[in-house]
Parts: structure tokens; sequence; C-alpha cells
């Protein structure tokens, strides 16, 4: 165990997935973790003497403030925070209806904003934080059918890039962790909104070829314990690097991004459908 006891984590979206396991490493590693989701019964399941449940849905103004101030009241400080709580939303552009849209962007841009507004104070006082927003390969590069979902993602990198320069005067860190596919059950959710989406009928064959992707995508790919390896990377190195890539699959992914054209992942997506 490192050297942190009496350091204290926010982590958001901790009920399942990465974000349950995110809490319960830090916890190990000697943080004490807020551990927030909608859903308490989930998190009482990973309650601990280094875990506590804060129920907080990050699109809730006044749950977000009384969060944090129910930190900032029981220990004086907060040294991380961890912006994981993300909604996935699959289909076309013109399928996808607005309601879902601006669900999407409520959670993965804009409470994610709250909640990071609402903490700055806290760590600019202290002059030091480190915040890790949990973003995607997507971010980086937009497929058929994810085109939502990856507009949230994008505009997550834009605003992650600015915030970094902005609190870096006050000794604040800012870290992107760019997750491909993660076998946790978060495709099972998103995959629910790709089968309710209203998209025409002509899509049809192309919708049953992506869905079929996905899912042998994730049957092969790594669990929570990719990004749980990046995390420890973030956490153990004073000067953390700008992003992370958690997964064999992203990793591969974006260093072709880097040298092939716009047009290759265009024919990619396509033919992938």
């Amino acid at each position: 165990m490192n050297n942190i006891v009496n350091k204290t984590a926010f982590v958001t979206g901790a009920s399942s997935g990465i974000g349950k396991s995110m809490a319960e490493y830090l916890a190990k590693e000697g943080y004490y973790v807020f551990a927030a989701a909608r859903s308490l019964d989930k998190l009482e399941a990973i309650k601990s003497e280094n875990i506590e449940p804060v129920q907080l849905d990050v699109t809730d103004s006044n749950a977000v403030i009384k969060a944090v101030e129910h930190i900032s009241a029981s220990k004086g400080r907060l040294d991380l925070l961890v912006n994981n709580a993300g909604y996935g939303v699959y289909g076309t552009i013109e399928g996808v209806s607005q309601e879902d849209a601006k669900k999407g962007f409520d959670v993965n841009v804009f409470g994610l904003g709250q909640i990071t507004q609402t903490v700055l104070p806290i760590m600019r006082n202290q002059q030091s934080g480190l915040i890790i927003n949990v973003s995607s390969v997507v971010g980086k590069i937009s497929l058929p059918f994810l085109g939502w979902y990856s507009a949230t993602k994008h505009a997550l990198e834009g605003l992650t890039d600015a915030l970094r320069a902005e609190v870096k005067p006050y000794g604040i860190k800012v870290v992107l962790i760019e997750p491909g596919s993660i076998n946790t059950g978060f495709e099972d959710v998103a995959m629910a909104t790709l089968e309710k989406c209203k998209d025409p009928e002509v899509y049809a064959n192309h919708k049953a070829s992506f869905a079929k992707t996905v899912r042998n995508s994730y049957k092969s790919a790594p669990g929570s314990e990719a990004v749980i390896k990046e995390l420890q990377k973030i956490i153990r190195t004073s000067k953390p690097r700008l992003r992370y890539v958690a997964g064999r699959e992203g990793k591969i992914f974006l260093a072709l991004k880097s040298f092939l054209s716009d047009g290759f992942f265009d024919f990619y997506g396509f033919k992938s459908v």
C-alpha cells in the first residue's frame, strides 16, 4: 500500500462495473472513498470501513451540491475526483430520440461538469487535487450507431483539455482514461437503448450487424482490471500523462487513428455493420 492513508476520493457511477472496481481498488490503496450512484441498495454491497455510499443522481444539481458539502464537512478535503458515471445511448443519428440524446449529454457532460465545478473550490483552496475523467475510445473515433454517444465523449475530451490548462496553476492535475471495450455489463444497458431505438426500417440490416459486432467484441474484451491497471499508474506517479487508454483493442484503434485517414475509419465503420 502506498503512503496515501487519509486521502479522500469521490467516485461517481460506483454501484457497478468500472466505477465499483475503482472504488474498491482505491479503498484498498488507503483512500477513504465516497462511492456515489443512484442506487443506494447496490452501493450498500460495497460499503466498508473505507467506502461510504452516497446516493446521487449526477443530473440533480441540488444533490450534487449536498454530496460535495457532505464530503467537505466530513473530511475537510478532497484529493481525487473520478468522474465515471455515464449513460450509453446507441442508435442512428436519425432514430435516437431527442430525449435520449439529451439524457446522454446531461449525464456524460453537464452532470460531470457540475460535479467538477462544485469540487474545484475545495481543490484550489488546498492547492492540490487530481481529477480523472472516464471517457472512451469513441471520444476519438466515432462509428455508425454510436454518433450521439460519441458526441458526448468528444465533448468530454474537449472539456477536459481546457480544464487541465485552467487548473494547473493551482496544483490540480486532470487526466483522461479512455477505455475500449470493457466487459462489465455496460454493454447490456447500452444495447437495450439500441433495441428500443426507433430507427427507420432501412437501417435494419446494418443495425443487426452492428449489434452482432458489438456483442462479439465484448465477449473477448477484458474486465475492469484493464482500467484499474491504468488507474494504478495514475495515482502512483506525481506526473501523470494526459491520457491513458485501457484495453488492447482501444490501444490498437487509437494507434491506427494517429496515422490513418478519416476516410479509412468511415470505410471500416461501414464494413463493420
